[in-house]
């Protein structure tokens, strides 16, 4: 098992990345919300993947629902294809001291030139406001009413987008039941097991993908 970790952590490093590392396009999904998103290269989130942690250690990776994990870190695009990875932090970890630990990381692989991109925070936004504080922000709020004044609309439509990488590790966590019960092995190899299971993740979106017709360009033409 240690060597196939080994491997699929290996074939992480390539899958696990921007198709477009120039970021040349913008995605057709964020068309719809032009100009206000065009800089827009993925949605950044945290979730809690269950650890097996021995009892020397266990106090500290015990999360607020008293529960060892991994704070898990990610950042996804625009077709849920998971672009970064970092893992290993204490379910205890603060999530913004989990960002700290890696925000070097981002800005230096999502970076083009000397431009940083915009990345749709979430998880460390959500549980508190959206961009414009005190105004109406997450999905749910909006069912009965929706958005009116230009705050609010800002606010959903920035919810909408961001919603991609919550989706991402929802599918994650329900096609690889792995992780719900990693193995008891070291700290080390559990967090390459997660981080293969988003690899393989991504080999699955990347063959379906190939598989979809191009999308249509606003103003195109077709040649025939």
């Amino acid at each position: 098992m240690g060597n196939v970790a080994n491997v699929m952590f290996d074939f992480s490093q390539i899958v696990i990345a921007p198709k477009d590392p120039n970021y040349t396009q913008v995605h057709p999904r964020l068309l719809r919300y032009a100009p206000y998103f065009d800089g827009c290269i993925g949605a950044l989130d945290g979730t809690h993947i269950p650890a097996r942690i021995n009892h020397d250690s266990r106090l500290d990776f015990i999360n607020r629902k008293g529960r060892t994990s991994f704070n898990v870190l990610g950042i996804v695009d625009m077709d849920m294809r998971f672009t970064y990875v970092w893992t290993g932090r204490a379910g205890s970890c603060h999530d913004m001291a989990v960002l700290r630990d890696c925000i070097w990381q981002i800005t230096h692989i999502h970076q083009q030139g000397d431009t940083i991109w915009l990345i749709l925070v979430t998880h460390f936004v959500k549980d508190t406001w959206g961009p414009y504080r005190s105004t109406r922000y997450h999905l749910e709020e909006f069912r009965r009413r929706g958005a009116e004044t230009k705050e609010e609309k800002f606010n959903y439509h920035h919810a909408s987008l961001r919603n991609v990488v919550e989706r991402a590790f929802d599918v994650l966590k329900a096609k690889w039941h792995i992780l719900e019960a990693v193995p008891f092995y070291a700290r080390k190899k559990q967090t390459k097991m997660i981080i293969a299971c988003c690899a393989l993740q991504n080999f699955l979106l990347d063959r379906h993908l190939a598989r979809q017709p191009e999308p249509v360009m606003p103003g195109t033409v077709d040649a025939a």
